[in-house]
């Protein structure tokens, strides 16, 4: 079974929405980002390398996920997500 790979677009990044729908990330009232139980593994595996939401950095994990490295990452994990999201072809 062949498995599918995705080529990364230059400079692309998902967006705020993203977050929400697909990668059931939750925000609170704080305007905090952080993983739910419905997120997948390998996404909060990458989270664990950024500073924990706080009232002094309320969106590090926001802004980890809205970067180009994690765009990368997620055309490695995820193919198919990532050319649903625009980041990939």
């Amino acid at each position: 079974m062949k498995t599918q790979s995705a080529t990364y677009i230059k400079k692309s990044t998902i967006s705020f929405s993203d977050l929400w729908t697909s990668f059931s990330m939750s925000k609170d009232n704080g305007g905090r980002w952080d993983a739910t139980n419905n997120t997948p593994e390998w996404v909060k595996k990458y989270l664990t390398f950024y500073r924990a939401p706080s009232r002094a950095w309320p969106q590090s994990h926001s802004k980890a996920l809205l970067s180009q490295k994690f765009a990368k990452a997620l055309c490695d994990n995820d193919p198919s997500l990532a050319v649903k999201l625009g980041v990939a072809e």
